[in-house]
């Protein structure tokens, strides 16, 4: 693994992004995608594809550092979304006093929410699920259910009870697109990991962003640092006014 920026330097894949530093006091969301040199964030309705061992090892990394993982209901389904970490990532959480691994968010629409076994298995403790169908209390034996008043569940009633409630302040956005533009539409990302995978695929795929004509004053990002590792390239970018 090569440190490209802020320095230039030889790293262990491990020693990436263990010391991460996420304010506690206040919702912080963190962003993590990985696409296609052509922009693509999915192949064949999947994401986890498109990365190689170590983008996997390093989206694992930034989970470790979170309270909760937001994904779509899309994303859910699709990826089969399992928020475990490796067991030393574990033990560093429950050393600091958090659970071994962080709760699943889950952010749906108006359609329906279908919880495969090992979902079920999670328990109310440890799956969130926002969505404006009341349907979805259905599910109130394997989650804890909040119905929103609007079409699709606003960012920031998300975030505020997320923190209100559970006091979960940070959160990682997995997508898929039409949640990462609502959470950048309402200005609410902080930071976004970028992973660069040397492929094209060259035919349809989701794209990292629903395109969307609302983008808020905050779309100008900074790069906080980059990494290289067998032609995969590791962004790391922090919103700005």
């Amino acid at each position: 693994m090569l440190q490209v920026y802020p320095c230039l330097r030889e790293c262990r894949l491990t020693d990436v992004y263990t010391d991460l530093w996420l304010p506690i006091d206040e919702p912080y969301v963190y962003m993590n995608m990985v696409t296609t040199v052509d922009g693509r964030a999915t192949i064949d309705g999947k994401a986890y594809p498109i990365g190689d061992d170590a983008d996997h090892y390093l989206m694992r990394r930034l989970r470790s550092f979170a309270d909760a993982v937001i994904v779509g209901a899309g994303t859910a389904r699709n990826e089969r979304v399992s928020v475990d970490i490796p067991e030393d990532m574990q033990h560093e959480r429950v050393a600091a006093g958090k659970s071994a691994n962080p709760r699943l968010v889950i952010v749906s629409g108006q359609g329906e929410v279908k919880l495969y076994k090992s979902l079920m298995e999670l328990g109310k403790e440890n799956l969130i699920i926002f969505g404006s169908n009341k349907s979805l209390l259905d599910l109130s034996d394997y989650a804890s259910v909040h119905v929103s008043s609007h079409p699709y569940p606003k960012p920031e009633e998300v975030i505020s009870t997320l923190r209100n409630q559970y006091g979960l302040t940070r959160l990682l956005l997995e997508g898929g697109p039409k949640l990462n533009a609502a959470f950048i539409e309402s200005g609410s990302v902080n930071e976004l990991f970028w992973t660069i995978a040397p492929k094209v695929i060259g035919k349809e795929g989701l794209p990292m962003v629903m395109p969307t004509s609302n983008l808020p004053v905050k779309t100008q990002l900074q790069l906080v640092s980059l990494y290289v590792s067998d032609s995969e390239i590791f962004t790391r970018y922090k919103f700005v006014e």
